[in-house]
């Protein structure tokens, strides 16, 4: 292979788009949109889009452009476009798969994660095995450290 990654990547989607083993490619190269410009990535992504049978492969070239879309900063028009995007995606994917995951996030943390908001309520087991709520420490500072040991 002499070609650079990027080039590889965009002759692969210009040449196959339906494609069906087009998932792993589209993941791999899902962060190019930012060399590739966003109108090319685009166009790319919409192309396997229209063009490939695999609910798969659709699912992942909606999830790229999603993530290109939410990519731009204070652009309400392209994040509506990258969260309808995103809805595609769980349309298309498994709903157990990490794509779908994935996809379901920033629509999560939109409605549910944003400052002033009440946060959820959850539980978990303090430094001395002790089970809490979240909402027993309401009204007061909390400091949360999320870490595993497996």
């Amino acid at each position: 292979l002499t070609e650079h990654p990027i080039e590889l990547y965009t002759s692969i989607l210009e040449e196959h788009p339906a494609h069906p083993a087009l998932p792993p490619i589209l993941e791999a190269g899902r962060r190019f949109h930012r060399r590739l410009g966003a109108e090319r990535y685009s166009a790319l992504m919409t192309r396997v889009i229209d063009e490939n049978p695999s609910e798969e492969a659709r699912a992942w070239a909606y999830f790229c452009r999603g993530s290109a879309f939410l990519a731009v900063r204070d652009d309400d028009d392209a994040r509506a476009r990258g969260l309808a995007d995103y809805d595609r995606v769980v349309e298309l994917a498994d709903p157990e798969s990490s794509l779908s995951m994935r996809a379901r996030g920033p629509k999560f943390a939109e409605s549910r994660l944003q400052i002033g908001m009440k946060a959820p309520d959850i539980t978990g087991v303090d430094l001395f095995g002790e089970e809490f709520k979240l909402s027993d420490y309401a009204g007061k500072v909390v400091m949360l450290d999320f870490w595993g040991d497996w």
